[in-house]
């Protein structure tokens, strides 16, 4: 898949990591970018368990809203686990008046991310 310069994505164990090179998820071209890159892993990966790090981000556009639940969708499809981390205050704070806070597992950072898929990984079998 090569370097891309929206998303950095580091695998760790059978978990993908992926995280954005820009704090503000403004552009567009750029939204549109990412949500090609995460869609195609998540269909070149069925069942993907995949962390998306919102660490880096400061601002982000609806946009990218519709991406994630695109993403989501897919992920679910495949019997995959998606889980969100590292979302600022503000950020989240979109997240609970769009009630999307109720729709995806959100953790604070990857630590936390990786031991909520082990338990969903283990209670689901």
């Amino acid at each position: 898949m090569g370097d891309s310069k929206n998303l950095v994505v580091n695998r760790q164990g059978d978990v993908m990591i992926a995280s954005f090179m820009h704090s503000k998820l403004l552009d567009e071209t750029n939204i549109h970018a990412i949500g090609v890159e995460l869609l195609a892993l998540v269909d070149q990966n069925k069942g993907l368990k995949l962390i998306i790090d919102f660490t880096t981000v400061t601002y982000l556009s609806s946009a990218v809203l519709g991406k994630l639940m695109a993403i989501h969708k897919g992920v679910s499809a495949t019997k995959g686990i998606l889980v969100l981390c590292g979302i600022t205050p503000n950020i989240l704070e979109v997240f609970k008046i769009t009630k999307l806070d109720k729709l995806f597992t959100i953790e604070s950072d990857v630590k936390n991310s990786l031991k909520t898929i082990e338990k969903k990984k283990s209670g689901s079998r």
